[in-house]
């Protein structure tokens, strides 16, 4: 685990890795050795559950939420023996972060195919094991690191909520969400030309509530920077169309419909000018022309598992109405 360098002239397989004595290093970082027989610890079993849920989690991650108070090159060894037992799987998609960012990155660790069978024993009375392994292997980079990003927002949340003892008790993504919450896979938005029907697909949705009965209710979307704020056209994606499906989705009172009684929408993103255009586009799709508080923006660099309590308890949210302060998502005032 202990990586400092990688030559910065890369090979025909993608670089080369040396060790701490500058002399190149010759395993394979990203293969397991497949040759560890381990006793598993109650910790381990949590990171495998944390790791399944996230999807994908580097070791700072992972670090951060379940070896906070222990040795950490002990914790990240603990990692690399899960890794070559193969309960996890070091993704070799991410080689290119590696490469790329000139210096020695995190490791991605995603659900290994023994840990797979640990955590879903009867899928693999079905023959779950190849389809796990190519699920892996077909993960794109850039889906990777959007994993990663909303890992880093919902952990944060969690985290902070604990801290004031405010529970999550409920997350939802893909088609869970769906199933969870039984809100349509689509919302239909008119348009000039008529209507179209939007998707409504949150990078997460998920509730926080206090014993006392409070329940706050939140969608997530994490943009990366590589979304057009807006086309001219309803048929592909843009930050527009999925502002639009959030506004109309509260328009028509679906969520009411579905147990939801209101709702947020956060939106963490890359710099100070994408909140901005975002926050304009949120202003014009309220027929008052002032924007529906139920958007908020901030940026990627304002929540971090280094310091979680900030996402819930620090005004680092901007609504869209001009000259507005920004607002926290949780005070203890109910």
């Amino acid at each position: 685990m202990n990586i400092t360098s990688f030559s910065s002239n890369p090979t025909a397989a993608g670089g080369q890795f040396h060790n701490r004595a500058g002399k190149p290093d010759k395993h394979d970082r990203f293969r397991p050795s497949r040759n560890k027989t381990i006793w598993l610890h109650e910790n381990d079993q949590e990171v495998l559950r944390l790791v399944d849920r996230c999807r994908f989690l580097d070791s700072r991650q992972l670090r951060l939420m379940l070896g906070r108070g222990l040795n950490e090159r002990a914790f990240l060894r603990r990692l690399q023996t899960l890794f070559h037992a193969e309960y996890l799987e070091r993704p070799e998609q991410q080689r290119s972060r590696w490469w790329a960012k000139g210096a020695a990155q995190h490791y991605v660790y995603a659900l290994g195919i023994e840990g797979h069978k640990l955590l879903y024993p009867e899928l693999h009375k079905k023959g779950a094991s190849t389809d796990w392994r190519l699920r892996n292997r077909r993960a794109q980079a850039l889906y990777i690191d959007h994993r990663l990003a909303v890992a880093e927002v919902m952990l944060s949340f969690l985290l902070a909520g604990e801290m004031l003892n405010v529970q999550m008790v409920a997350w939802h993504e893909g088609n869970g969400f769906h199933r969870a919450t039984g809100l349509p896979s689509a919302i239909d938005v008119p348009t000039q030309g008529g209507s179209i029907y939007v998707p409504l697909h949150p990078d997460a949705y998920f509730v926080l509530s206090t014993s006392d009965g409070r329940q706050d209710y939140f969608f997530l979307e994490v943009d990366r920077g590589t979304e057009p704020i807006s086309r001219a056209t309803w048929v592909r994606t843009s930050i527009r169309r999925k502002l639009a499906a959030y506004w109309q989705l509260y328009a028509d009172r679906v969520n009411e419909r579905a147990g939801i009684p209101s709702f947020r929408v956060l939106t963490v993103t890359t710099s100070g000018t994408r909140v901005e255009n975002m926050r304009r586009l949120a202003r014009a799709i309220d027929p008052k022309q002032r924007g529906s508080a139920m958007f908020l923006f901030t940026t990627v660099d304002r929540i971090s598992l280094n310091d979680p309590p900030p996402s819930l308890m620090a005004p680092i949210w901007l609504p869209p109405i001009q000259d507005e302060p920004g607002r926290c998502l949780w005070t203890t005032a109910s």
